[in-house]
């Protein structure tokens, strides 16, 4: 008689204990608050390659002399000089006009800094704190500096400017006879400019023979 199969007892996992619900995490605090900083001063000094410095204006003003015994290289030269200077006042314009540009820019970063410096200062506050700062005198400063010498070169070239009609009339009245008793010989007929320096220099030439 065949023995009765015995199976082996099934195992069981044993259930793992209930685990408990992660308990809430704390609220991470905020950081602290850190205090704006103020901004870099930028360069304002007056760049020495872009101020035209004040020996060329003074040379410029010297060069207004009127030689009456040269007037023909006197009209020759008055385009040429007054060109320059021309050239050397839309500089100088130029250079101050960006001197502000900066002085608006450090204005606004200076007002937008002490205004959230301080917590509840007006707007007139924070104004008179940029008005004391150094980054603001030394733009204002040297704002002044670039209208000064803008205005100078202005009224040079406007000097310059009467130089050129005051020529035309010493030209004139030297055509009509004004200064016969040098011993030149005139021609008040010739109307022509070129002309008129062509007898010039003649005339000029002949004296120093």
């Amino acid at each position: 008689m065949p023995r009765p199969r015995i199976s082996k007892p099934k195992t069981t996992t044993p259930a793992k204990p209930p685990t408990k619900a992660p308990a809430d995490k704390p609220l991470e605090e905020d950081p602290p608050k850190q205090a704006p900083r103020k901004p870099k001063a930028k360069e304002v000094d007056y760049p020495t390659d872009q101020r035209v410095g004040d020996a060329e204006l003074d040379r410029h003003r010297d060069l207004l002399r009127i030689d009456k015994d040269n007037l023909d290289e006197e009209l020759v030269r008055q385009p040429t000089y007054f060109a320059d200077v021309a050239d050397r006042v839309a500089w100088s314009i130029n250079v101050r006009d960006g001197v502000r540009e900066l002085q608006k820019e450090v204005e606004a970063r200076l007002f937008t800094y002490y205004k959230n410096a301080e917590d509840k200062v007006t707007d007139k506050a924070a104004t008179l704190l940029v008005e004391q700062d150094p980054q603001y005198i030394d733009c204002r400063t040297v704002y002044k500096q670039a209208t000064a010498d803008a205005m100078r070169w202005e009224g040079l070239r406007e000097a310059w400017r009467q130089r050129g009609s005051v020529l035309r009339d010493l030209v004139q009245l030297h055509v009509t006879g004004h200064y016969q008793q040098t011993g030149m010989t005139f021609h008040p007929e010739i109307k022509d400019a070129d002309e008129i320096k062509r007898k010039m220099a003649e005339q000029r030439r002949q004296r120093s023979q």
